[in-house]
């Protein structure tokens, strides 16, 4: 039997991944698939702040780039965009500096990953408690867009091997028209389980409130 159609245009690009996402909707409605479905959706219209995320969208460290003055009133050095070098971090702050987990629909995401702009959140409330003799006015943590593609890239192997396991399971998804004949409600039900549990990039990641930092702007481009 001929392959999903659908399976050539991701192995190819050929297909807006919220076109890919719309259909996965489609076919997890007519097989009761819950949990995909919910994933799909939240892909598609974005993350709530307090709903987990997965891995996957986890934007990292990225760039940390500040601006101050070092020295004595006499003697003072101004420094701007200047790197900061992760060492001089303190080890509370590393959790939240290294948990960025991009909330926005998958959509805003492609859009920064083709943009070649750089995306920031301002860090300069941490100012006070990094102790290296520099008087900081301003701290960021920068992300390019080579980091949204990273994730683009993710979201596509995922839909990818869903489609394929889903095509190999029920045959052509062309018509979105899933034929279970011959299957029982349990079997149709455990598939969902077994791919949620073969394609472990679908688990979520519960963020709490430390991870967050007031005013934050991730995705914020820079000016």
């Amino acid at each position: 039997m001929a392959k999903s159609k659908i399976l050539k245009e991701l192995a190819n690009n050929e297909i807006a991944l919220d076109v890919a996402f719309k259909r996965l909707l489609l076919i997890c409605n007519d097989l009761n698939y819950t949990e995909i479905f919910a994933w799909a959706e939240k892909e598609l219209n974005g993350y709530g702040v307090e709903e987990p995320v997965p891995e996957y969208r986890n934007l990292g460290v990225g760039k940390l780039m500040y601006s101050g003055l070092k020295g004595t009133m006499a003697s003072c050095l101004k420094l701007s965009n200047q790197p900061l070098p992760i060492q001089w971090i303190p080890e509370k702050y590393m959790d939240l500096l290294c948990n960025n987990y991009e909330r926005c629909t998958i959509a805003n995401i492609v859009e920064r990953a083709k943009s070649g702009s750089n995306f920031s959140r301002d860090l300069t409330s941490l100012a006070g408690g990094i102790s290296v003799g520099i008087a900081f006015t301003s701290i960021s943590q920068r992300f390019d867009s080579s980091t949204y593609m990273e994730i683009v890239n993710k979201v596509s192997n995922i839909l990818f091997k869903i489609f394929m396991k889903l095509d190999k399971e029920y045959g052509n998804l062309d018509d979105l028209d899933i034929d279970t004949a011959g299957k029982s409600v349990e079997e149709v039900a455990n598939f969902e389980k077994m791919l949620i549990i073969e394609i472990g990039e679908l688990k979520m990641i519960n963020i709490g409130s430390d991870n967050t930092i007031k005013n934050s702007n991730i995705g914020a481009g820079e000016v």
